[in-house]
C-alpha cells in the first residue's frame, strides 16, 4: 500500500510539505489525505490509514462532521470490486455506536455502493442491504447515501429491483 506521505513527499522536503512540523492535523488536511489515500489505493484492498490493523477505525475519527461520511466511504474504493471481503469489511461501521454515527453509516452505505460498482452477482446484496437501510431509517443523510450507493452499484446496469426502488425517490419532491 502506499500512504499519502508517498504521495505528498514529505521526506523530501525541509518544511515537512503537506504537514508541517506542528503535530496538530486539521481536518482538511485529514479529509485530503483520506482522499489521496482512496485513489492510490483503489482496489488494492489494503492501505496504511483505513484499514491498519488494531486502529481501523480511528482515522475515521480524525475526520469531522461530512469528511467521516466521505472517510468511511473511502472503504468502497480501497476494496473495490471484491464483494465478499468489502461487504464484510465495511458491515462493521453499520453499527457504531457514537454521537457520529449516522454519519459513518452513511459513509459505509456509499462504500457499499462503491465496492459493488460494476460488479454482478446472483445475489445482489447491495441492493437489498441498501434498501432495508434505507427503509429503516428517517436521517436525511444516511438515506442521501444509501440512495446514491444504490446508484452507483447499478449505475449503467438495467437491475429492475434497482430502478423500481429509486425511481419513485428520485421523482419525488
Amino acid at each position: 500500500p502506499i500512504s499519502p506521505e508517498d504521495v505528498y513527499k514529505t521526506h523530501l522536503s525541509d518544511s515537512g510539505g503537506f504537514r508541517s512540523n506542528i503535530q496538530a492535523e486539521s481536518a482538511r488536511q485529514n479529509l485530503a489525505s483520506t482522499f489521496v489515500n482512496a485513489f492510490v489505493n483503489c482496489g488494492f484492498q489494503k492501505d496504511s490509514l483505513m484499514m491498519d490493523g488494531e486502529n481501523e477505525s480511528s482515522w475515521i475519527y480524525k475526520n469531522k462532521n461530512e469528511g467521516m461520511i466521505s472517510a468511511t466511504a473511502s472503504l468502497g474504493m480501497i476494496l473495490l470490486w471484491n464483494v465478499n471481503a468489502g461487504m464484510d469489511e465495511i458491515d462493521k461501521y453499520m453499527y457504531v455506536p457514537s454521537e457520529n454515527g449516522t454519519k459513518i453509516k452513511a459513509g459505509a452505505l456509499l462504500a457499499m455502493g462503491i465496492v459493488n460498482c460494476g460488479v454482478r452477482d446472483d445475489t445482489e446484496v447491495a441492493c437489498g442491504f441498501i434498501q432495508h437501510e434505507f427503509e429503516k431509517t428517517t436521517d436525511k443523510m444516511v438515506r442521501m447515501c444509501a440512495v446514491l450507493g444504490l446508484g452507483l452499484a447499478y449505475a449503467g446496469y438495467p437491475f429492475e429491483d434497482a430502478q423500481n426502488f429509486l425511481l419513485p425517490i428520485l421523482e419525488d419532491d
